[in-house]
């Protein structure tokens, strides 16, 4: 790609640039957001509550971290 001394032709070149860049972000973040959904809907299995300690009260504290020692 060629240069140019021109400022008005630079600062034209370099707002294009930015132009694209922030639609390539755009389209980047829109399929990053159907992915998600892809996954979402993929394992609904994997949805739920997390995991919390009160979840593993049954298991022998040498299983887990025990807070009482």
């Amino acid at each position: 790609m060629a240069g140019t001394t021109d400022p008005e032709e630079a600062a034209r070149i370099l707002a294009e640039w930015r132009r694209q860049a922030c639609e390539q972000r755009e389209r980047e973040e829109v399929e990053r957001r159907q992915q998600q959904e892809r996954d979402r809907a993929m394992a609904p299995e994997q949805q739920g509550d997390p995991l919390h300690y009160r979840d593993l009260q049954h298991l022998p504290p040498h299983t887990h971290w025990d807070y009482r020692h």
